[in-house]
């Protein structure tokens, strides 16, 4: 561990940086997903697929207290690893993910078990994407003089949730888009 970081005279750096990466991104990833998960199921309608019923095995049916925590506890080894220069770790974890969630992702009954999939992996590459941005923040504000770059430090961040912002909106189009859809086909005489 890069132990000037925690002693240096910008204590206010690590805490910032690891709320940012850990609590921002729980917030935004939140959100991003919940409209991901919620466009699987507008489009599951839109193709007249019955129903889910709520069942263990029904895609359909998250844990979301379960995503938040475990989105929340992962972030914080996904900063701490880059930190220390030990990025595998991450590559483990999303390999324990995955064989887990593998079987899940072939059923096909009411949407492609790769819809399901591709919603885990916006989750994980997110969760990643705040894990680094907040390690560089720390290496930026708080790293050895040489290498202190605050305006990297404040741009990073906010270009990220800038990011996350666009995707939001364009996942929120979208939600829109398909509702219209939905309604208009609801509406048409059989």
């Amino acid at each position: 561990m890069n132990w000037q970081i925690i002693f240096s005279e910008n204590k206010w750096v690590l805490p910032l940086a690891y709320l940012f990466g850990v609590l921002g991104g729980h917030i935004l990833i939140g959100q991003t997903l919940s409209i991901m998960w919620e466009l699987l199921r507008l489009e599951a309608r839109m193709r007249n697929f019955p129903t889910p019923i709520p069942s263990a095995s029904n895609p359909f049916v998250r844990y979301t207290w379960q995503v938040a925590a475990v989105g929340v506890i992962e972030r914080t080894p996904y900063i701490m690893t880059l930190q220390i220069g030990r990025p595998e770790f991450i590559a483990v974890w999303l390999t324990l993910k995955t064989l887990v969630q593998a079987r899940r992702w072939n059923e096909e009954d009411i949407n492609p078990g790769r819809a399901v999939y591709n919603n885990f992996l916006a989750g994980s590459g997110l969760s990643i994407m705040y894990a680094f941005v907040a390690s560089a923040v720390i290496q930026w504000a708080a790293g050895p003089s040489i290498q202190r770059d605050y305006v990297s430090a404040i741009t990073a961040p906010v270009m990220l949730i800038l990011a996350n912002a666009l995707l939001l909106f364009y996942l929120q189009r979208q939600r829109q888009q398909i509702e219209i859809e939905i309604r208009q086909k609801e509406q048409k005489p059989e």
